[in-house]
C-alpha cells in the first residue's frame, strides 16, 4: 500500500515540498536553540517590531503574551523543532516506502503539525505588520510576498491535502465488526427469507399464468419452489 500510495507526480510533488517546509522549520528552532538568547529576548523583539501589528493583535502581545514572553519563547523553540521533524519523518517516509499514505498516524501527525505551524507563521505575519500579500510592498525594492506569507500558503495547503486524505480513509474504512453490526446484518438476512423475491405460484403476469398447465419455473407446492 506504501509504494502504491505515492504514484502519482502531484503527490510525489506535494510530499518534496513538505520536506522543504519541514526542514525550514527544524532550521530555525536549531538556530534558536544553538544561538541561544531567543526566549529571553521575544519581549524586547515583539515589542519593537509590534508597531505596525492590527490594533486587536497588539491589545493581544501587551495582555497575553509579552507579560509571558520568555514561556512563549521556549514553546516558540521546541514547536518548531516538534513541526519539522513530523513534517520531514512523514514525508521522506512515505517517500521510501516505510509508511502508508493511508495511515491515521501518518495522516493526522501531518496535519497536527502543519495546523501549528499556519498558527506561528500567522503570528509572525501579525505582529510583523503583515498583510499576508493583500497589499503591494511599500519599497520596490521588496518581494512581492514575504517569507511568512509565502509559508502561510503552501501549509495551509498541506493541512487541506491532509484532511482530504484523512477523510478519503475514513470512507474507506471496513464495515464494524461489532454485535451490533452483526446482529443488524442477521435481522437483515431473516427479513430477506421471510420476503423471498420469487413467488412459488404463477400469477396473471406471469406468461401463462391463467392456464391450466404448469408455468416454467415455478411447483404446486404451497411452501416453496
Amino acid at each position: 500500500m506504501a509504494g502504491s500510495s505515492i504514484k502519482s507526480p502531484g503527490i510525489v510533488a506535494l510530499l518534496l515540498v513538505q520536506i522543504v517546509l519541514g526542514y525550514e522549520w527544524l532550521v530555525s528552532g536549531l538556530t534558536k536553540v544553538v544561538r541561544g538568547g531567543f526566549p529571553q529576548g521575544l519581549g524586547d523583539e515583539l515589542g519593537e517590531m509590534s508597531h505596525g501589528a492590527p490594533g486587536w493583535y497588539r491589545d493581544f502581545l501587551a495582555s497575553v503574551v509579552l507579560p509571558h514572553a520568555q514561556a512563549f519563547g521556549y514553546t516558540i523553540e521546541v514547536a518548531e523543532l516538534v513541526v519539522g521533524a513530523i513534517l520531514i519523518a512523514t514525508a521522506v517516509g512515505i517517500l521510501a516506502g516505510r509508511a502508508s499514505l493511508s495511515s491515521r498516524l501518518v495522516g493526522w501527525s501531518a496535519l497536527a503539525a502543519s495546523v501549528t505551524a499556519i498558527v506561528m507563521v500567522a503570528d509572525f505575519e501579525l505582529a510583523n505588520g503583515g498583510a499576508f500579500g493583500l497589499s503591494l510592498a511599500e519599497d520596490p525594492f521588496d518581494e512581492g510576498l514575504d517569507l511568512d506569507t509565502l509559508l502561510t500558503g503552501l501549509q495551509l495547503a498541506l493541512a487541506l491535502f491532509w484532511i482530504a486524505t484523512l477523510r478519503r480513509r475514513l470512507a474507506q474504512e471496513p464495515i464494524s465488526n461489532s454485535r451490533r453490526t452483526s446482529l443488524r446484518l442477521v435481522l437483515r438476512s431473516v427479513f430477506s427469507l421471510r420476503q423471498p423475491t420469487t413467488r412459488a405460484q404463477a400469477t396473471s403476469q406471469v406468461p401463462a399464468g391463467n392456464s391450466l398447465g404448469r408455468v416454467p419455473g415455478t411447483t404446486t407446492a404451497r411452501g416453496g419452489t
